[in-house]
């Protein structure tokens, strides 16, 4: 069996440790092999907190390379754009929660806001799946981690665990009120029977280099001709070259598409 690989991506003080460690617990309750590390940096300051995990007897080390991670699992919708360019493979899967901490070049109005539409078009050029995640009668914004582990286990996106597995790692990390709170929670979203992924039906539009007419396309269809020639699909995201702050500087390399407006034009 191959590695399943999962990198998880949000906000420092969303709750990504906690959500790393508990789908850590749950593989390990499900009997398979495990191995997992996470990437802190500046997380106490709102800064970028990745983990990663990877599933099979196959996977000796628990770092994944670029785009090659089977699921992208993010917080925040910046945060979602940002995992999937740097680590999702083609035709992966995105599970992110549709909140949005606004960096400061958006806040200054400098950039412009991450939107689903901007996820749904780059994920369409890679036959990528997106889950999205949003609960509006959620009280607090710490449990949002809990409501996309119920997703998780609902719609059984890590092959190999099941939902008793992940009951038995939160009765692990809990206790107490706390413990029934998320456990309630968890419940709750996952016998809800309301579908609240959205399937990936954004289109591509292509143009043509000659004429400039335009033609919308599903991503599975064949690349449409005009004026004799094949037609250009969307341009790809430019290549960041500076760093707004160092909160939200690349923490692996400076080769990542300017994905969320934080690190430059």
């Amino acid at each position: 069996m191959n590695p399943f690989n999962i990198y998880l991506i949000g906000v420092g003080g969303q709750g990504i440790g906690l959500l790393s460690e508990t789908l850590l617990r749950a593989a390990d309750h499900a009997g398979l092999t495990v191995k997992g590390v996470d990437t802190h940096g500046l997380a106490q300051r709102g800064g970028t907190v990745v983990s990663r995990i990877r599933l099979g007897a196959s996977a000796h080390s628990p770092l994944i390379a670029d785009r090659r991670a089977d699921m992208v699992i993010s917080l925040e919708r910046c945060e979602a754009l940002r995992g999937m360019n740097r680590a999702l493979r083609d035709e992966g899967v995105l599970v992110y929660y549709d909140a949005a901490w606004q960096p400061l070049a958006v806040r200054l109005g400098e950039a412009p806001p991450v939107t689903g539409n901007m996820i749904q078009k780059e994920a369409g050029k890679r036959r990528i799946r997106v889950v999205k995640i949003f609960r509006e009668d959620l009280a607090d914004a710490r449990m949002q981690n809990m409501v996309v582990l119920a997703e998780l286990a609902r719609q059984g996106l890590i092959p190999g665990v099941e939902s008793d597995h992940f009951r038995q790692s939160l009765d692990d990390l809990m206790t107490g009120d706390m413990l029934e709170r998320n456990m309630t929670l968890f419940e709750t979203v996952y016998k809800e029977t309301t579908e609240r992924r959205e399937p990936m039906t954004t289109k591509i539009t292509y143009q043509c280099s000659k004429c400039g007419k335009t033609r919308e396309l599903m991503p599975e269809d064949t690349v449409p001709d005009c004026c004799s020639t094949p037609m250009d699909p969307p341009e790809p995201l430019p290549v960041c070259e500076t760093t707004a702050t160092a909160e939200h500087s690349r923490m692996d390399d400076d080769m990542g598409p300017c994905d969320d407006g934080r690190s430059g034009q």
